[in-house]
């Protein structure tokens, strides 16, 4: 609601106290969604599978649309509507999160400051809620794909385990493959990079029990911070040089001041369907998620992490 044309916000969800949450904090801009309604932008941020059906329904209603989603049949079901949306010349911007989302908008950055991009690293920490948790566990518990030397390669879930350094106080966390669609995305933009890998840290229950999703409801409410990760590798004028670029905050906030951000810089958008991996103004986003509370940075030690200029 802080956003500079934002004059109402109508909420479809299936839980009634989300509207009269969002009432208690913004008044009577926010209300609740009626097929009447015209809205001029549609985020979507509900369970996996509903994105690419309420999309295209979006589209056909004149609206752009911004999509959360970080599963990997809603992605590629949501690219595949790159023509629909081009021909409405409305936008549709997809893995609008934190990653996938900030992940893409850091490596952006890095690869911005880089005369030719070799390889990309990506990692994550943390989830948005139980909805969220649960998502995380089936990707961890799901085979996926990274980019290596010209080619895809299929891995199993849980292999590659490795430690990643994430900013204070969450530090270093195991992190392993799975179902991650950031590979996906960076490749069609950094095609020429010869290695792109994602993955997510193991919760501490999932190192003890094994990658065996929780029972239903177990998971807690969002709460403790998250983090996103990326290095990026390359070369300057002929020289090998790379970036370490995180950002430090709640899952679900990063999420919502990402959202936030794109939307605040609606005159940026053009005709189609895309990730944010193809954002040229980075260091406008960036400052307008600062501007937000959420601002990235770059460790300069393990334990140590510095503000990232961005001006």
């Amino acid at each position: 609601m802080g956003t500079d044309g934002v004059d109402t916000v109508v909420i479809q969800s299936a839980r009634d106290d989300r509207i009269g949450l969002m009432r208690s904090l913004f008044g009577d801009r926010v209300g609740p969604w009626r097929p009447t309604d015209v809205t001029e932008v549609v985020v979507l941020c509900g369970t996996p599978g509903s994105a690419p059906e309420a999309a295209a329904d979006a589209l056909n209603r004149g609206a752009d649309v911004v999509a959360v989603t970080d599963d990997v049949a809603d992605i590629e079901a949501l690219r595949a509507l790159d023509e629909v949306a081009r021909s409405m010349g409305r936008t549709l911007l997809f893995g609008v999160g934190a990653s996938p989302g900030m992940s893409c908008v850091l490596v952006r950055h890095a690869a911005n400051a880089l005369d030719e991009v070799l390889e990309i690293e990506v990692a994550m920490v943390g989830g948005g809620g139980p909805n969220c948790v649960r998502q995380r566990q089936r990707i961890l518990a799901t085979a996926g794909m990274e980019w290596r030397d010209g080619e895809w390669v299929n891995y199993p879930a849980g292999s590659g385990r490795q430690q990643a350094w994430f900013p204070e106080p969450i530090g270093p966390r195991d992190v392993t493959r799975g179902s991650v669609v950031e590979p996906l995305l960076l490749h069609d933009a950094y095609p020429t990079a010869r290695r792109i890998t994602s993955k997510l840290a193991v919760e501490p229950a999932t190192r003890i029990l094994g990658l065996i999703p929780r029972r239903r409801g177990t998971p807690s409410p969002e709460g403790g911070p998250g983090s996103v990760r990326v290095e990026v590798y390359g070369t300057v004028d002929g020289e090998p040089s790379s970036f370490v670029y995180a950002v430090l905050d709640r899952p679900a906030v990063i999420a919502a001041a990402l959202v936030a951000g794109v939307i605040a810089h609606r005159k940026r958008w053009v005709p189609g369907a895309m990730d944010l991996s193809s954002w040229d103004d980075t260091v406008g986003l960036l400052n307008e998620l600062a501007r937000r509370g959420v601002k990235a940075a770059t460790p300069a030690t393990p334990d140590d992490i510095d503000g990232l200029n961005v001006s």
